[in-house]
């Protein structure tokens, strides 16, 4: 809402390259790819000017997503969640040693 009032902007009714301004304004402040698309939809969602659900689609803006997306590619951690380690761990007691006495349900 702050670039909006700076730029005194009326959201509802901006073109679509102001709307892009916009984005890539917080693109360039080091807004991740996931909330810019999630900034969009809401956007598009709420903006009342010809054919809203259009922004979105417009080649413009397809151009412009698909730029940010390869300039700043979503980071997937490949690591769990979980602590490898702990999970040993507990492997190597009861109920689950002696392996060739445990009940299968145990390790299901």
């Amino acid at each position: 809402m702050i670039w909006v009032s700076k730029e005194n902007i009326d959201p509802f009714t901006a073109p679509t390259s102001v709307i892009l301004l916009f984005l890539s304004s917080l693109f360039h402040d080091g807004t991740s790819f996931s909330t810019i698309k999630l900034l969009l939809a809401a956007i598009c969602n709420f903006h009342s000017g010809k054919g809203s659900s259009s922004i979105s689609s417009s080649k413009f803006c397809k151009a412009f997503m698909i730029g940010i997306f390869l300039l700043q590619p979503p980071i997937k951690d490949l690591s769990p969640p979980w602590d490898f380690t702990v999970v040993l761990q507990s492997l190597t007691q009861k109920p689950f040693t002696p392996a060739d006495r445990c009940d299968l349900k145990s390790f299901s």
